[in-house]
């Protein structure tokens, strides 16, 4: 061999060095025969961190907490707390929750709750505010359900598609498309109550 000392089981296959506690708790620290070195926690009777043989990084702490003090940075040199940043292309997250359930993203003030953004099992992106209200809605059919006001703060030009808008010119707020519609009625009862066409004709529905 090279001279160096080493650990090893038959044929160099495996080998491990123990530290106790008292005689009784222990951990080992060495090679497994599938080519993984590992850090075992026996009292817990689980591989508390395991270096695989494709290079990669298993921690599994038996209370299912790791805590790591410092910035981490995925493909680069973190520059905040969690940076990642992809070698082609687009960089990439995914929040996978367990079946029947989604993802959430959470703001805090310390240990204040103030906003957070999650994607619901039946498709929906939420958006809350105030710790946990909801302010906005985005369904599977991409219609959006706002909770509160909708607020215009600057001026807009008039625009120039096809597609139909609501903005704020030195005007007011401006309905623009190609015609109005304004429909009335209950909840799935709607019908036409006034059309303004692209000549600005007013066609009402009922009395005037």
């Amino acid at each position: 061999n090279s001279g160096a000392d080493g650990v090893g089981g038959a044929n160099r296959e495996e080998g491990f060095i123990k530290f106790y506690q008292d005689n009784a708790d222990f951990f080992t620290l060495g090679k497994k025969n599938n080519g993984q070195f590992v850090l075992t926690d026996h009292t817990a009777g689980q591989d508390v961190i395991t270096f695989q043989d494709n290079g990669g990084i298993l921690l599994t702490p038996s209370n299912n907490l790791t805590q790591i003090t410092g910035s981490v940075g995925i493909g680069v040199t973190p520059s905040v707390e969690l940076h990642i940043k992809a070698s082609s292309g687009y960089a990439e997250a995914r929040l996978a929750g367990a079946s029947g359930s989604g993802g959430s993203l959470e703001y805090y003030d310390d240990t204040t709750a103030l906003a957070d953004i999650y994607a619901n099992p039946t498709k929906q992106l939420i958006f809350r505010t105030n710790g946990s209200t909801t302010a906005l809605t985005l369904d599977e059919s991409q219609d959006a359900t706002f909770a509160g006001n909708i607020g215009l703060s600057t001026n807009t030009t008039t625009p120039s598609d096809g597609n139909a808008y609501l903005y704020k010119s030195s005007a007011g707020a401006v309905l623009s498309g190609y015609q109005a519609i304004l429909e009335t009625g209950s909840a799935g009862a709607r019908a036409t109550a006034l059309t303004i066409d692209s000549s600005q004709n007013s066609t009402f529905a009922g009395n005037v």
